[in-house]
């Protein structure tokens, strides 16, 4: 390829794609290596595909929004479900 940044553009992205496959399998083994737990196991599987799901049934709404405004509510849920996390 003649474009260098466009070289290495697919060079991030593969190993970013490959990192996201070992992070996508070494979760679930971590997770039952520590707890052995098949409830908690689910409930990570499922925390994987709940942004998908809202994806798409919430992506028409903040289409409609501002995006300054959309980002920053974004933002503001993301702090909040982080913050879950420790309580």
């Amino acid at each position: 390829m003649k474009n260098k940044s466009f070289t290495n553009l697919l060079l991030g992205i593969g190993v970013t794609n490959f990192g996201d496959s070992l992070f996508m399998i070494a979760i679930p083994i971590i997770i039952y290596a520590q707890t052995k737990n098949n409830l908690l196991l689910s409930i990570s599987a499922l925390t994987s595909v709940i942004p998908i799901i809202l994806g798409f049934l919430l992506g028409p709404l903040f289409n409609k929004m501002v995006s300054k405004k959309s980002l920053i509510f974004l933002q503001i849920i993301q702090m909040c479900s982080v913050c879950l996390v420790f309580l």
